[in-house]
């Protein structure tokens, strides 16, 4: 079986961050959900994102969140105004709900590369050599380990942003379009050399972000012929 790898959708994040631009500066308010369209008709995609704060001990910091849509895929992503720590965990959750954890390209090639029949190293996340062990004993029926891998583990983190993909986020949609709160933790990265007093934990940021009206938003950019933007380009 040929598995395929989560580089193409990474080409897809990169076009989707570009849309998303770069984050703003905090004002201190979470700002309304800005709607963006390009194409017409079928090739129609709309995105609506937001601007906001992340809390930690040592400070705080700026993020841009914005969903994006062609109508039968959604996907989000998180764009850092500073790099974050992709060796630390990066989590996501909408209220008390299972948290979707990250994964950097890295980690799901090599569980691609398992999969397909290859070593599986040591240090794989558990969650990992689980999905492993029940795909070796068939425990997904007709459906293609490739496929079921995506659909669970395709969310990326990269040092300037994150990325969830349409797999994951069908499970995070009825949550989101029910105008709950959803919640990130991530690590920034050390602003200067790491000494022997640093901890990890200073680095720690946490973000609630109201959800009620980003479904709504993106539904009727998708519907209600909201005005084209011109498309940008990846960056």
């Amino acid at each position: 079986m040929a598995c395929k790898g989560p580089v193409g959708w990474l080409a897809g994040l990169a076009v989707a961050a570009g849309l998303a631009g770069p984050a703003a500066a905090d004002t201190g308010t979470l700002a309304p959900w800005n709607p963006q369209c390009t194409g017409d008709g079928g090739a129609r995609r709309c995105s609506v994102g937001t601007t906001l704060t992340a809390s930690g001990p040592r400070g705080d910091g700026a993020l841009s969140l914005r969903l994006v849509s062609d109508g039968d895929c959604t996907t989000l992503h998180v764009v850092f105004d500073g790099t974050i720590a992709v060796d630390r965990p990066v989590s996501l959750a909408v209220d008390d709900d299972d948290p979707q954890h990250f994964y950097t390209g890295a980690e799901l090639e090599t569980l691609a590369a398992a999969l397909d029949g290859g070593d599986a190293p040591a240090e794989l996340p558990p969650e990992f050599r689980l999905f492993l062990a029940r795909a070796g004993s068939g425990a997904f029926g007709a459906a293609a380990p490739a496929d079921v891998m995506m659909d669970r583990f395709a969310a990326i983190k990269e040092p300037w942003r994150l990325g969830v993909s349409c797999g994951p986020m069908e499970r995070l949609m009825p949550r989101i379009a029910a105008g709950r709160t959803l919640h990130l933790e991530y690590s920034a990265t050390p602003a200067g050399t790491t000494e022997f007093y640093h901890w990890p934990a200073l680095l720690q940021r946490r973000v609630a972000v109201d959800l009620a009206g980003a479904a709504a938003a993106l539904d009727k950019a998708l519907h209600n012929g909201t005005a084209s933007a011109p498309r940008a380009s990846a960056r």
